[in-house]
């Protein structure tokens, strides 16, 4: 199923993001920043696509996917963060 997403990207990842959504979805900000609405499919591939932009996007909406980068992202550091 498909869900709507509204995603924050830094101006870094610019290219990408005019590379990879269509303009219409595209909001800049006055700090450079892009604003993305989107509708993704809800599915594994989708956090690995969003957690390939790293630190550059904040997911703004929704809480769930949010939560679950979030917890994937703690998942990596403490797996590279051992002694």
């Amino acid at each position: 199923a498909m869900q709507p997403m509204r995603l924050l990207f830094s101006s870094a990842v610019a290219f990408r993001v005019y590379d990879e959504f269509e303009r219409s979805m595209i909001e800049p900000q006055p700090d450079g920043s892009l604003l993305v609405q989107v509708l993704l499919p809800h599915d594994s591939w989708v956090v690995s696509y969003l957690l390939s932009f790293g630190t550059e996007l904040t997911i703004l909406e929704p809480d769930d996917i949010r939560a679950q980068i979030a917890q994937y992202a703690k998942a990596i550091w403490e797996q590279h963060n051992r002694p």
